[in-house]
C-alpha cells in the first residue's frame, strides 16, 4: 500500500511539473509571436515612411522638372 501511495504521489508530481513546464512553454511561444509582430509592425512603418519619402522626391523632382522648363514649349 505504502508503495502504491508513493507512485500515485510520484505521478502526480510528475503531472505537476508537466503542466508548469507547459505553461512555461506557452508564455515563451507567446512572447516571441508578440516580438515577430512587434517587428512585422516595425518593418511594415520603415517601408510606409520609405515610400512617403520616395514619393516627396519624386514630386520634388517633378517641381524642379517643370520649373526649368519653358512654358511655350511642349514636350
Amino acid at each position: 500500500l505504502r508503495e502504491l501511495l508513493r507512485e500515485e504521489l510520484l505521478r502526480e508530481l510528475l503531472r505537476e511539473l508537466l503542466r508548469e513546464l507547459l505553461r512555461e512553454l506557452l508564455r515563451e511561444l507567446l512572447r516571441e509571436e508578440l516580438l515577430r509582430e512587434e517587428l512585422l509592425r516595425e518593418e511594415l512603418l520603415r517601408e510606409e515612411l520609405l515610400r512617403e519619402e520616395l514619393l516627396r522626391e519624386e514630386r520634388l523632382r517633378g517641381f524642379v522638372i517643370l520649373g526649368t522648363i519653358p512654358l511655350n514649349v511642349k514636350c
